[in-house]
């Protein structure tokens, strides 16, 4: 959800923070 909104707002560099079940996901996109 947090990519599909990045990628649709246009953005070129996103910084996605994705809280999952005890887990805690950096996703740094350029």
């Amino acid at each position: 959800e947090g990519l599909a909104a990045a990628f649709g707002n246009g953005l070129s560099t996103a910084c996605i923070v994705s809280l999952g079940a005890q887990v805690t996901s950096i996703i740094c996109i350029e």
